[in-house]
């Protein structure tokens, strides 16, 4: 693929890929009827899963996961989730992230723009980069 860092215009990729196309389905998801957009902050003892059980409460009540971000803190685990969730089930996610063995979840509700795509300064979101 050869395409300039600066074009941000159609890639070839499995197809064609409009950026501008993709930037506003995405940005759209936040505006969706019925969402609450959320940060979830977890933290607790590592262990193998805790990614995959927290993504998956999210999922079980018909939420996406938006962005995240990870950090593990000796033998502690961070985790911080973007989120949206239908509003009639934000309760049921609250109760569920309750019963996450070794893990104090924290549930903040965020602003529906929050999920909005800006690029700033250097950094990559598949396919492009930019700096």
């Amino acid at each position: 693929m050869n395409t300039s860092l600066n074009d941000l215009g159609t890639f070839s990729l499995l197809g064609s890929f409009s950026f501008d196309a993709w930037l506003q389905a995405r940005n759209s998801l936040s505006s969706a009827a019925g969402t609450t957009t959320l940060v979830i902050n977890a933290v607790g003892q590592d262990r193998v899963g805790i990614v995959s059980d927290i993504t998956g409460l999210v999922i079980d009540v018909g939420g996406n996961v938006g962005e995240s971000q990870a950090a593990k803190l000796g033998s502690h685990f961070s985790l911080m989730m973007l989120v949206t969730v239908p509003a009639d089930h934000l309760d049921d996610l609250k109760d569920k992230l309750k019963t996450v063995p070794d893990i104090n979840a924290a549930v903040f509700e965020a602003p529906a723009d929050a999920t909005k795509f800006t690029p700033q300064g250097v950094g990559c979101m598949y396919p492009v980069c930019w700096v």
